[in-house]
């Protein structure tokens, strides 16, 4: 990753690294609807300290490629 991101700003062009959104666990319209017909709550967004944990390591990597 460190050599792709290298060779592509020595192109010229300006490289933005972007993290993707935690995993939800469900499939959400399915469970959203199911929640509803039962009465159930949507809340369906995971523990913050588990998104974290579960995250660490390419936040990590990200970080550090960012700072170099």
């Amino acid at each position: 990753m460190s050599r792709l991101l290298n060779d592509l700003k020595k192109a010229g062009t300006r490289v933005i690294l972007v993290h993707d959104g935690p995993e939800m666990g469900h499939y959400i319209p399915e469970a959203g609807a199911k929640a509803v017909i039962e009465g159930a709550a949507t809340d369906f967004a995971p523990p913050w300290d588990y998104v974290s944990k579960r995250q660490a390591l390419s936040r990590a990597t990200l970080a550090h490629l960012a700072q170099s």
